[in-house]
């Protein structure tokens, strides 16, 4: 029989634990395990009191309830009670301590800081939901299933490099730059809150880290003097009447793919010469990112020359109840970019090395500033970018480009 070594006192059996009663006419019995240890019997439960004394004072602490709390687990927590007490601290108060850290590793675990920041970051800088629903979902996809459960304090440079460094090894080096940026963001929050008092992501970043600077190449784009050519070709291509239409207008407004893929006929003044893009659209079920407006997130006027308009009624002879502009072969969608750099490669050029859709843009730009005419703010504001020294009415300068496309200026003509 097992004995309380300090007393001699035998010690409780787990099934005199599970036989205790309460004694008639008592409203608690006690049973004895031995140095402070105690099984506490109610009419209402049976549970573990540990009984000792620090400086002179009385102290009690509830364990748990048993069988919850077995027997064996009862007296490690006792012996958790007396080492507290063997090194001058008052275990009552050593456990309230350890639930509060406990708490708080539960609301400083990745996951619940990185949504704290998502939130943060989208109020401050007035992020739009969509956007806001994509890094959120980069987040549950790319890093919560790796380091998520993770409190931010026990986390170093091994393991959140994790799943960027799986990202790099499939190639997928874009999505593994974003994903270090958004790792990155959240630890320096959780340094901001004052969960970390160093972030380790700060040497995961840079020219030295672990992801290779990523240099932004220009889009493949034809000079003006191409042009000429391009059409030729776009005219005799065998490819959809739509297909060629798109880039002919792609051409002559230098707008954005998404902007044009998903334009909608309210938007559009043919009247007036005018198509003013939204900063977001209506979503259509079904077609992904129909929701995409102007990118920058404000509505965008772009002035149509003629030939955009002429264009524009040529679509309208045969698109003009689709729910897209420029509809593709299946109903209730537009073109796909697919079908779009197929007709590109169709006419014999690299969508990669010679002329992408993007590229019309970039050939665009390039026109419209080496004629040294325009407001370079005004061609920044119609190709969709952020105008640097907007100090005034730009409209002027920007219909002046519409005005270009109309006249039978030198090295244009063949242009549009």
């Amino acid at each position: 029989m097992a004995t309380d070594n300090s007393t001699g006192m035998a010690l409780l059996k787990d099934i005199q634990c599970r036989n205790a009663q309460l004694e008639v006419g008592k409203t608690e019995s006690n049973l004895r395990d031995g140095r402070g240890l105690w099984l506490v019997i109610t009419a209402e439960r049976k549970r573990w009191r540990f009984v000792s004394s620090l400086y002179g004072k009385r102290i009690k602490i509830w364990l748990g309830d048993y069988p919850q709390l077995g027997l064996k687990q009862a007296r490690l927590a006792a012996d958790v009670c007396r080492e507290s007490i063997r090194q001058g601290k008052d275990p009552a108060i050593e456990r309230k301590l350890n639930k509060e850290a406990g708490k708080r590793a539960q609301e400083s675990t990745f996951e619940v800081v990185a949504l704290e920041w998502l939130e943060e970051h989208c109020r401050v800088k007035n992020i739009k939901p969509v956007t806001s629903t994509r890094i959120a979902s980069q987040l549950r996809k790319h890093i919560f299933p790796h380091i998520g459960r993770l409190p931010v304090e026990t986390l170093n440079e091994a393991l959140l490099r994790k799943p960027v460094d799986q990202l790099s090894k499939q190639g997928h080096q874009q999505t593994a730059a974003r994903v270090l940026q958004h790792i990155s963001s959240v630890m320096k929050h959780a340094k901001r809150t004052s969960r970390i008092q160093h972030d380790p992501v700060s040497s995961l970043t840079g020219r030295n880290g672990i992801l290779p600077v990523i240099v932004s190449t220009p889009k493949a784009a034809l000079p003006l003097e191409s042009m000429p050519q391009l059409l030729q070709k776009l005219r005799s291509v065998d490819c959809l009447l739509i297909i060629k239409l798109f880039l002919r207008f792609a051409l002559l407004t230098g707008a954005r793919s998404s902007e044009i893929r998903f334009a909608r006929w309210e938007e559009f003044n043919l009247e007036e010469g005018l198509w003013t893009i939204p900063p977001e659209r209506d979503p259509i079920e079904g077609v992904a990112y129909s929701y995409r407006g102007e990118k920058m997130g404000r509505p965008r006027m772009i002035f149509l020359s003629r030939q955009a308009i002429e264009v524009m009624q040529q679509v309208q002879g045969f698109n003009e109840h689709a729910t897209f502009v420029f509809a593709g072969g299946r109903i209730g969608s537009p073109v796909s970019n697919t079908g779009i750099n197929n007709a590109i490669r169709a006419m014999g050029y690299s969508t990669g090395t010679d002329q992408c859709l993007h590229g019309f843009r970039t050939t665009m730009t390039s026109a419209l500033n080496e004629a040294m005419r325009f407001h370079r703010d005004a061609i920044e504001l119609h190709i969709g970018h952020a105008a640097k020294n907007d100090k005034g009415d730009l409209a002027p300068s920007a219909k002046a480009i519409r005005d270009l496309y109309n006249r039978k200026a030198e090295g244009v003509q063949n242009f549009v």
